[in-house]
This record gives structure tokens, sequence and C-alpha cells, in this order.
């Protein structure tokens, strides 16, 4: 289940403890936190990528085939599955290692469980990996939402200290990350927009932006622009970047996105917060192809 949406919200603590919330059980008719614990975390980089973002695992046997999906060695320990449930949150590949992930806190309503998923900055040397946790909680009998907390972050530093548009990163087709629009607001009225892991022609070519802002509306519009008509017969990911000037104050803007290069011409749809900074999943969003 991938989440479709980003909720607006502060983290709570950091990632990569084990840590525990009210000792509260997933009975009927209790709403709150519940306790849960991060049982292993860390980076994926062999084999297949993982697609199932957040997984519940119910059983030993769902659990073992996860722990062995992320090449974890040994075996995992074993737990009461009557008494408790295991969430696996796998991040997208990223074609750096650059984000670790954790939860923060896992609530339950009525109606659903609710798992609040952060992403916290740590930049490493390394290829294309996915960054997961695996967390123990109560027994989960409901539906289970996950919703990403937002996170604060650089301009792909290390790896892209500038405005302006990477060279092919070097990601087979099949191990291909998902596209995103990573973006932050500045104290001094700008906002920052990195594309990442667009598909472009493997030329020299550039991502140009021009972005027009009617009230609580972002028009964007991204056209792929070749050196001197070149074109090769390839094509590859890359990411670009770029800022605008906004007009401050809104408590969310929706972005009208329009993405033209020689590999897909798509307008994505999708709402921000007029402050702080996150990510948007492409492929999450209300999306149409053609002109």
């Amino acid at each position: 289940m991938k989440t479709k949406a980003l909720k607006w919200a502060l983290a709570v603590c950091g990632l990569g403890l084990v840590a525990f919330f009210a000792c509260k059980p997933s009975e009927e008719g209790y709403e709150g936190p519940l306790e849960f614990a991060v049982l292993q975390s860390g980076d994926y980089a062999d084999g297949q990528p993982v697609t199932d973002y957040y997984t519940v695992c119910m059983d030993y046997e769902s659990y073992a085939e996860m722990w062995n999906r992320l090449s974890l060695p040994g075996e995992p320990e074993q737990m009461n599955f009557n008494a408790y449930s295991v969430l696996c949150i796998v991040d997208t590949l990223r074609p750096f290692p650059m984000y670790r992930i954790g939860v923060t806190g896992v609530n339950q309503t009525l109606d659903y469980v609710e798992v609040q998923v952060e992403r916290a900055v740590d930049a490493r040397v390394g290829g294309p990996v996915q960054a997961y946790a695996l967390v123990r909680v109560p027994r989960i009998s409901k539906d289970v939402k996950c919703v990403n907390l937002p996170f604060e972050t650089g301009i792909v530093d290390p790896y892209m200290p500038e405005l302006g548009t990477s060279e092919c990163l070097m990601i087979a087709k099949e191990e291909y990350p998902e596209e995103t629009f990573w973006f932050k607001f500045t104290p001094e009225g700008k906002l920052l927009i990195e594309r990442r892991n667009v598909w472009m022609n493997c030329a020299e070519t550039t991502l140009e932006a021009s972005v027009t802002q009617d009230g609580e509306k972002l028009a964007i519009k991204e056209e792929e622009v070749f050196p001197d008509d070149r074109y090769m017969a390839c094509e590859c990911s890359k990411y670009a970047a770029y800022e605008t000037d906004v007009v401050v104050g809104n408590d969310s803007l929706t972005v009208e996105l329009y993405t033209s290069t020689s590999a897909i011409t798509r307008t994505a749809v999708f709402k921000i917060p007029g402050h702080g900074s996150g990510e948007i999943v492409i492929d999450d969003t209300e999306v149409s192809y053609g002109k």
C-alpha cells in the first residue's frame, strides 16, 4: 500500500532508535497511540528493488519472507504473532544513499491504524539503495494508512551543489527509481525545486522551467533543451534543480506541473504546503499524458 499524499506534521522522535509509546494494545474500541519498537533498520542494495513500500506481516512466514527479501543475515527472531504484527517500511530506490527511514508514531482510530513515516537526511557515499525499517506493533486487524512526514534537506548536496541539470545517473533501467518533485521554501521568498529521476535524452540536455503563480496555484512548465540540436539515440535518468520567487503566506499551493522531454510529455497536479520542504512522488499524483 503506497501513500497518496503527504501529511504535514512535525516529527516527534529520531530515527534508528528503539522507540516506545504509551503501552496500549490494539484492542477493539481503543483510540490513541500504540507502542512500537524498531527491530531493524538500514539500507537494501541487493537484487531486485522492493516495491512493496508498506507491508504488514501478520505471521512468521510473511515476516521471514520480507527479512530474506531485504537480504538480512540469519533468521528473524521468533515472536507471538497472536499478540504482535511487524510493519515493513521501505523507501523508494535512491540513486545515492541520502536518507534513513523510520517510524515516529503509530496511532489507532476507530477505523484504521495510522503510521507516521519519517525520512532523515544522511548523505553517504555509495550506489543506489533503499532505506528500510522493520517495526513491531501490537497485532493489527484494521486497515493501515502510512503518511510521510516532511523532511528538511539541501539540494542533494554533496551530489549536486548548484542549480542546473545533472549528467546521466548511472542507473540501469530495471533499477530506475521513482520520479519525484522536491521543494523547499526559503526565508528570502524563494522556492527551490529539484526534479529527481527525470527520464531525458543522453545528450547534454538541460531541463528549463518557467513558473507562474496565480494566488494559490503554481503553474510550472518544464522543457528539455538540446544543445546545438544534438540528439542521442538513448535516454537516461537525470536530476534538475531550479528556483523561483513566490508569494509566501499560503497554507497550501496547488501545483500544475507540465513536463516535456524526449521521453515523456505529462501533466501532474498535486498540492504542497506554502512553507517548509518535502517531496512528492509523481506517480502518486493526478497524472495525464499527452499535449
